[in-house]
Order: structure tokens, then C-alpha cells, then sequence
């Protein structure tokens, strides 16, 4: 919290919360009882060890379960879109290892060489990822509309949104390969964000 981080923990649906101007408590399962629900609230959750924060639930179509979150921002401002974010996590969890920079190869024990390297990993995937990114956001030279009217292409109904087949991480590696084999300057790079997902209006009892 000093450092300007916000808790958004998700939990399962075992407990109870009540809410501050009452007594009562309710099962965790129930603030969304079907498919299509959503509800947020600032609550005093868990009964055994109580803890005020804002609930946020939701049970969207296609999930199994809802989701109930748990966060300290007001629930005007959350939203439980965000958490639809955690496989960023995953994905850097690969670019760190396996997947890009190979740290699980690593055998240090001292913990102050492993943090020099951690800050040079870190300050490689802002590289990488910059440089993916503004690749990403680059449009290439050849485009749709300079189709001609009989090409393949235009059979086709155009998809709904745009897929990107790699990450800005993987596309940022293989431009700075491709510049290096071409003797060419190393791309520096530039960040275009995507919007940040907006709260929906949800209801508080």
C-alpha cells in the first residue's frame, strides 16, 4: 500500500461477508446466484477473521464459476474486468523463462547476484516489449484496402477484431535479431497502450 499498490484477490466462494450496516452474515456463494449477475459492495468479509474491503462478484456466461474479488478501491472505480488481466502474469512468468530469457537455467544462491540479474531482466523485457509494441502498432506496408478487387482476401469476411499471433515480447526479440543480422541500428522502441478496461455499472444493495 505505501508504494502505491492495490490488493485484487480473488477468492472461492467458501464464506461469509455482511455488509457494515448490518449484523447479519451471508454465504460468499450467494451474492451471485446465477449466470448474468454481477454485484459490489463495501463489506466486513471472512466471519473468523474479519476484513473491510470492497467485494466485487460477478458471473459471466461461459464460466463455471463466478468470480469474487477483493480489493481497497472503491467500487465506483473497480471493476471485475481487470482481473481478466492475470494471464499477463502468466505470460511473463514464460518471457522470463523458458519462453525468452531463460532464467530457470540460472544456479545462483546469492541473493544480491540473483537481484543484478532480476534488474537486468527487467530492464531487457522493457526493451523487448517496447520494441513489440511499437512494431505491433507500426501498419504494414502492404494494407487491405490496396487489395485488389479479385484477391483471395476480400472473400473473406473480415474477422471482428484483430488477432495478434505474437506477443509484443516475441516480436520485440525478433526485431532486434533481424536489425543485428542486418548490421542495421538497434530499434530503441515506444509504448502504445491499449485502453484500460472501464468499470460497468453495477449495483449495490
Amino acid at each position: 500500500m505505501e508504494l502505491g499498490w492495490h490488493p485484487f484477490l480473488r477468492i472461492n466462494l467458501s464464506g461469509q461477508f455482511r455488509l457494515l450496516d448490518s449484523h447479519d452474515w451471508i454465504a460468499l456463494a450467494d451474492t451471485v446466484p446465477f449466470v448474468g449477475s454481477h454485484w459490489c459492495g463495501v463489506v466486513q468479509c471472512f466471519k473468523t477473521n474479519p476484513l473491510t474491503c470492497t467485494l466485487l462478484a460477478r458471473w459471466e456466461s461461459g464460466y463455471a464459476d463466478p468470480w469474487l474479488i477483493l480489493t481497497d478501491f472503491l467500487p465506483e472505480i473497480a471493476s471485475t474486468t481487470w482481473y481478466g488481466m492475470r494471464s499477463w502474469i502468466e505470460c511473463g512468468f514464460k518471457d522470463t523463462k523458458r519462453g525468452g530469457l531463460h532464467w530457470h537455467f540460472t544456479k545462483m544462491t546469492d541473493p544480491q547476484r540473483a537481484e543484478r540479474h532480476w534488474l537486468a531482466i527487467a530492464l531487457a523485457t522493457f526493451w523487448l516489449v517496447s520494441v513489440g509494441t511499437e512494431a505491433d502498432a507500426t501498419p504494414p506496408h502492404s494494407h487491405y484496402d490496396d487489395l485488389p478487387p479479385t484477391h483471395i482476401a476480400r472473400t473473406r469476411p473480415p474477422a471482428k477484431k484483430p488477432t495478434r499471433f505474437l506477443s509484443c515480447f516475441r516480436r520485440g526479440f525478433i526485431e532486434i535479431i533481424v536489425a543485428l543480422l542486418l548490421g542495421q541500428p538497434l530499434p530503441v522502441g515506444s509504448f502504445f497502450p491499449e485502453s484500460w478496461r472501464t468499470p460497468t455499472a453495477f449495483s449495490s444493495a
